[in-house]
């Protein structure tokens, strides 16, 4: 039997002076007294953040902090030939995969998206967003990974201890590209002027074509392998994330860099996470939609397709472009991480100068920022032998200690 009408009620948006009046025909009573005051109910209830919000962020923010760390720990293992405890992190990433999933659906749902679009962006169906990520399995899956998280130090790789809490080690506080089996630098003493004294820099290894050659492994050239010198960056993933800094710090969307670079968003999207490697006339729009310079990004740009053209002013803007590839650390961080080759103030120098120091010190710089110093050795000798043909034909005298007057 239908209830009663109760006759005219508030209106339940809040402020609102208006009546609903009962009804007079079949179906559901009217809840607000106008289109209008409904829409600004639901817009409130959509866009108001639950308690928990903050929250969930945190924990979102958390297990990607980790995987980052387990990531690090993967590469070490990969690089020592470590193949069994590697496969081990790789479970666990696995594992890690599956808890950032459910993190960032319930991080979605937060915001108010819908089962349809969460299931789009998954490439998964509805039905299966709603069996795989209800709320009770999403809070199941965040306490196991916090339950695994709570086992205390244990040794890594490198014998590193292992944070109180954390299941990855810290990253290595210096010269993280160190190669397996070779002895870590006596630590630096101090200089007569208070300043630290840098580390010394192991042994160059020669380049298959001399001393001043262009530092391609094997005969055909191209990208250097693993093998060419100390492991690093990769030139693909170096260009991609100088690409992607400079897209945030700019505050450009992907649909107004898109249009900038006339492209697809979707190619954009593609191009940030270094799965396409765009043309040079695509990443120099990208870059100027930025607001960065291109000159920064072309050495990047060239190590990524294979190229290695030295030109005036390429050690520099290498440098700045890797500078950019590691997110703009601070400078103070690049000389703990260099061994204090330089100071700060050198540093800012080095990246905006237009003299050379000493190899040394510009290749623990390059492997501070994650470069690969064989990518660059090639434009250091370029700028070198550039500074000295300039010093024997009297247009700039010959510093033999270019370190104490290369920054000005």
């Amino acid at each position: 039997m239908t209830p009663k009408d109760p006759g005219p009620v508030p209106c339940p948006r809040p402020g609102c002076p208006n009546v609903v009046e009962s009804g007079t025909g079949p179906g559901r009573r009217r809840m607000y007294c106008s289109e209008a005051c409904g829409r600004a109910v639901r817009k409130l209830r959509s866009s108001r953040r639950t308690p928990d919000t903050a929250a969930h962020d945190a924990d979102a923010l958390r297990l990607v902090d980790d995987m980052a760390g387990r990531l690090d720990v993967l590469r070490t293992h990969i690089r020592a030939g470590d193949a069994l405890a590697g496969l081990r992190q790789v479970v666990e990433l696995t594992s890690d995969l599956e808890c950032v999933t459910a993190a960032v659906v319930r991080q979605a749902r937060d915001r108010g998206h819908k089962g349809l679009a969460i299931a789009a962006a998954l490439h998964i169906s509805v039905d299966k967003v709603g069996r795989a990520y209800t709320k009770d399995r999403i809070v199941r899956k965040m306490t196991q990974r916090r339950g695994r998280r709570a086992p205390g130090p244990a040794p890594v790789p490198g014998g590193i201890p292992r944070q109180a809490g954390r299941t990855d080690p810290p990253a290595p506080a210096a010269r993280p590209d160190q190669p397996p089996g070779r002895p870590n630098p006596p630590a630096p003493a101090a200089r007569p002027d208070g300043e630290p004294r840098r580390a010394a820099a192991p042994p160059r290894r020669a380049h298959p074509g001399g001393e001043g050659g262009s530092g391609r492994g094997g005969e055909g050239g191209g990208r250097p392998g693993t093998e060419s010198g100390p492991p690093g960056q990769d030139p693909g993933t170096a260009l991609a994330s100088a690409l992607s800094h400079l897209q945030r710090t700019g505050g450009t969307t992907l649909r107004g860099l898109a249009a900038e670079a006339r492209v697809s968003a979707s190619y954009i999207s593609r191009i940030l996470s270094g799965e396409r490697s765009p043309s040079w006339k695509v990443t120099r729009r990208m870059v100027h939609a930025c607001g960065g310079d291109p000159e920064a990004i072309r050495p990047l740009w060239d190590a990524a397709h294979g190229r290695r053209p030295a030109r005036a002013g390429s050690l520099h803007a290498a440098l700045r472009g890797l500078y950019l590839s590691a997110a703009c650390p601070a400078p103070e961080q690049i000389c703990r991480t260099s061994g204090n080759a330089l100071t700060a103030g050198e540093f800012t120098g080095l990246l905006h100068g237009s003299l050379v120091p000493d190899w040394e010190t510009v290749g623990a710089i390059v492997g501070a920022l994650r470069g690969r110093p064989d990518d660059i050795r090639p434009l250091w000798d370029h700028a070198r032998i550039g500074q000295l043909a300039r010093a024997t034909t009297g247009l700039v005298p010959e510093r033999r200690t270019p370190r104490a007057e290369a920054f000005g």
